[in-house]
């Protein structure tokens, strides 16, 4: 028996002896080739994605409508908002909310909407056997929302109640003061709702966004599950048979104000003073619009400089050599107007200003010299390879696909993305970089007991201190 032993340990040995050492593993590059996805146009004017999946006995279905809080009035901010919450919540002409919310979990179903800052959400998901039951809901929510004078009250207290609880975290304060800086008051990627103008919304102005925007000609939707796409396309054409209208009149959005450019050529600072031990810090600008071709160099920068948590040069610089901060990133953002550049942190008071050179000198190395080949092909095989997470289910695949047509992508995007990030090169990021990444430029926004700094904060530009103050 113990020769046994012996000679299994021994084939063990040898077995991994002639195994490669996990360094020298070498894999073929992914590719991600995409089911085919039908596209309809129904009768009511609505696109429509079909993807069919005969696995399981579920279908699930998202929706999006070319509106958002971008469209609302700038003395009405909030109203998207709560319109996108109180289509469900608020009821229909025929049905409470009370009425759908049994009738749903007693099958099992769902039905939500909601609102963004550039486009409206519809969703259902339900059983195949389900299926005309909770789309008779779901149409009915789109169509005919009572935005029940009640259930206002009750959302826009909520909603108060929220405003007045909006300095209670410390990295929220930072984020908003951060947006109102790079763009000002009064562009939508920075309007806060107030609790006057919360006040003042009213359920007819509700409707009227409603009947402004929510017409089927202006929706897009997505559908996934156990389904035959000739049927499906017939199920909804007869959900949505009376609904008319396609045309909508959209009201000129406000872009970034020169003046607002024209300050990033000098660096700001923001202080909001809070009696805190540890402090927020976000420093960044503005960038790039969405459909930039520079977008790919800029996601591999990104990635290397702070988006890849655990192996970025900020995380290796601020976190694991100096124990600054216990988590450190950066990221970039591209909306329809121009989106921005940044990195944020929290970190002790007393190491804020450490942590604020730390960063600036880590974007500065990033626009100076080309990053390392093990760098770049880290950060392309991390970006290629949570690409392909990104479609692990049939529906994401299809909800992925209306919303690159929606937001203007072209239609082999999915298709070309990979080969576009594997053939960014180190000479791409740096160029990128040098374009787009300004460190003394910067906004520089710190939450935080001001005399507990470390540094001074006019060591990094003209101090401005924060108005935190909430109106009544």
């Amino acid at each position: 028996m113990r020769q046994l032993k012996l000679a299994s340990a021994l084939l063990v040995l040898t077995t991994l002896s002639w195994a490669a050492p996990p360094g020298k593993l070498d894999f073929p590059p992914l590719k991600y080739s995409p089911p085919k996805i039908e596209r309809a146009v129904l009768k009511c004017g609505a696109t429509v994605f079909l993807l069919p999946d005969h696995e399981l006995p579920l279908i699930n279905l998202s929706a999006m409508v070319r509106t958002g809080s971008m469209f609302e009035p700038a003395d009405k901010t909030g109203l998207a908002g709560l319109a996108g919450s109180l289509l469900r919540g608020g009821g229909t002409l025929t049905r409470s909310r009370e009425e759908m919310d049994e009738l749903l979990e007693f099958i099992g179903a769902s039905v939500e909407t909601g609102m963004d800052v550039e486009s409206a959400a519809a969703s259902l998901s339900c059983l195949k056997k389900d299926f005309s039951k909770t789309l008779g809901i779901f149409s009915d929510v789109l169509q005919n929302p009572a935005f029940s004078v009640k259930k206002l009250e009750i959302e826009k207290a909520k909603v108060i109640e929220a405003i007045r609880r909006r300095n209670d975290e410390p990295f929220d304060i930072a984020r908003r003061q951060y947006r109102l800086a790079i763009y000002g008051p009064s562009h939508p990627l920075s309007r806060t709702p107030e609790i006057p103008e919360i006040r003042s919304i009213s359920r007819a102005d509700l409707a009227e966004f409603h009947k402004k925007y929510y017409k089927p000609g202006n929706m897009m939707i997505a559908v996934s599950g156990d389904f035959e796409s000739a049927e499906m396309i017939r199920s909804l054409d007869s959900a949505f048979s009376g609904w008319t209208g396609g045309s909508v009149e959209f009201p000129k959005v406000e872009g970034v104000n020169p003046q607002m450019q024209a300050r990033a050529g000098a660096r700001q600072v923001i202080c909001a003073e809070k009696d805190l031990n540890q402090s927020s810090l976000i420093l960044g600008h503005l960038g790039i619009k969405r459909h930039n071709p520079d977008r790919f160099a800029l996601e591999i920068m990104n990635e290397i400089l702070g988006g890849n948590s655990f192996t970025s040069r900020l995380y290796k610089e601020i976190r694991t050599r100096l124990g600054l901060a216990y988590w450190v990133g950066s990221n970039f953002s591209e909306p329809w107007d121009l989106g921005t550049l940044a990195a944020g942190c929290q970190t002790k008071s007393q190491t804020l200003g450490k942590t604020a050179r730390t960063v600036l000198a880590e974007m500065k190395r990033i626009t100076q010299e080309e990053v390392t080949e093990a760098e770049l092909k880290f950060a392309k095989d991390s970006t290629i390879n949570s690409f392909v997470f990104r479609f692990a289910t049939p529906h994401a695949i299809v909800s992925q696909k209306m919303s690159l047509e929606y937001f203007g992508f072209p239609a082999d995007y999915l298709e070309t993305y990979t080969g576009k990030i594997r053939r960014v090169s180190a000479g791409d990021v740096l160029a990128a970089a040098k374009k787009y990444l300004h460190p003394d430029k910067m906004v520089l926004v710190a939450v935080g007991n001001k005399k507990d700094f470390d540094v001074p904060l006019e060591e990094f530009g003209q101090v401005k201190t924060a108005d935190l103050t909430i109106a009544e």
